[in-house]
C-alpha cells in the first residue's frame, strides 16, 4: 500500500480524492490546499487529515499527487522531490517549456518518477481505436482532432493551447511519434489565444491537424483517422468509435472505464518500479509543451 499526499483539493483535485479513497493500492496520508477551510471540510468528509505543514506532511509520505495551478507546478515539484521520488503532477507539467525543460532535467538527475496527468491516453474509446488501427494494419495518412468547451472559459491562468489543445498535441506525439508545427492560426481575445488550430508533420510522414477553442458553444472531443483500409471517428465524450470501410459504418461502443481511476492504478504501478508508456513522462510532457509553444509564436506573430 503506498503512503500518498494530495496537493490541491479544487475541482480537478477533488476528482482525485474520490478515486485515491476508492482505491485500496492507496493509503492517503494527507490533502492540503491554500484554501485551509476547503480542505478540513473535505478532510472531515472523506476520513483523512488535513496537513497544514506541507513539510511535515511530505515526511510521511512514499508519492504525491499535485493538482494545483499549473503556474505553481515546478516549485511544488521540486519542493517534494526532497521527500519522495513517486510524483504525479496534472497536465501541463508546467506553464512554460524552459520550466518544463528543468523539470525533465531534475527527473534525470534525481531519479525522480514523474507521471504528468494526460488522461486521455486512458479513455477506453482511445484503446478502442488503437486496437482497431492495429487489427487492420492501417496505413494512416491523416488525423484530426476537435476539442471545444465554452465552460473552460472558468480557467484564466492558461490559454486554450495549454488548457485544451495540450491534450491532443500529447495524443497526436503519443500515436505518431515526434513532429513540427507547419502552420497555426487562431483568436486572440484580451491577450489570451481562445481559439487555435495548427497542423503537425510527425518525422513518420502523418500528418495531424488539431483545433481547440474555448469560445466554441459545443463541448466536442473527436479524433478522425484516414487510412487506406479503413476511415475511424473516435469519439472522446461518448466513449464510442465508428469505423468506415467500403461505405459501410460499424459503430463500437467501449467499455465502460474510469479513465482516472485507471490511470491513478498505473501510478500507483510506476510507484512499484513498473514503467508504461501509456502513463505520460517528464519526458513527453515537454515534448508536447514544445509543440504547443510553437503554436502560440506563430499565432501571436500573425496578429
Amino acid at each position: 500500500m503506498i503512503k500518498l499526499g494530495l496537493l490541491g483539493v479544487g475541482k480537478m483535485g477533488q476528482n482525485h480524492l474520490k478515486n485515491i479513497i476508492s482505491l485500496p493500492c492507496y493509503e492517503l496520508s494527507f490533502i492540503y490546499d491554500y484554501n485551509e477551510e476547503l480542505c478540513a471540510k473535505l478532510a472531515r468528509e472523506y476520513g483523512t487529515k488535513a496537513s497544514l505543514d506541507l513539510d511535515k506532511g511530505l515526511a510521511s509520505v512514499d508519492a504525491i499527487i499535485i493538482v494545483t495551478p499549473t503556474f505553481t507546478h515546478d516549485e511544488y515539484i521540486k519542493k517534494v522531490s526532497k521527500a519522495t521520488k513517486n510524483i504525479f503532477v496534472e497536465k501541463p507539467l508546467c506553464d512554460s517549456f524552459e520550466k518544463c525543460q528543468e523539470i525533465m532535467l531534475l527527473e534525470q538527475n534525481l531519479g525522480l518518477n514523474i507521471a504528468v496527468g494526460f488522461i486521455e491516453r486512458f479513455n477506453p474509446a482511445l484503446k478502442e481505436l488503437q486496437n482497431e488501427l492495429k487489427k487492420l494494419g492501417s496505413n494512416t495518412h491523416e488525423l484530426r482532432f476537435t476539442r471545444t468547451s465554452l465552460a473552460s472559459l472558468r480557467i484564466s491562468d492558461v490559454d486554450v493551447i495549454t488548457d485544451l489543445m495540450i491534450h491532443d498535441i500529447d495524443l497526436a506525439l503519443y500515436l505518431n511519434g515526434d513532429a513540427q508545427v507547419l502552420f497555426a492560426n487562431g483568436v486572440i481575445q484580451n491577450n489570451t489565444i481562445n481559439l487555435a488550430t495548427a497542423t503537425l508533420k510527425h518525422e513518420n510522414g502523418i500528418i495531424s491537424h488539431i483545433h481547440a477553442s474555448r469560445i466554441t458553444h459545443k463541448n466536442e472531443r473527436k479524433i478522425s483517422i484516414s487510412a487506406d483500409e479503413a476511415h475511424f471517428e473516435c469519439d472522446l465524450l461518448a466513449k464510442e468509435l465508428n469505423v468506415f470501410k467500403n461505405a459501410k459504418n460499424e459503430p463500437l461502443k467501449a467499455k465502460e472505464a474510469n479513465a482516472l481511476k485507471d490511470e491513478l492504478v498505473a501510478f500507483s504501478a510506476l510507484c512499484a518500479g513498473q514503467k508504461s508508456n501509456k502513463l505520460a513522462d517528464a519526458k513527453s510532457a515537454t515534448k508536447a509543451m514544445k509543440i504547443a509553444t510553437d503554436i502560440a509564436k506563430m499565432i501571436k506573430e500573425q496578429q
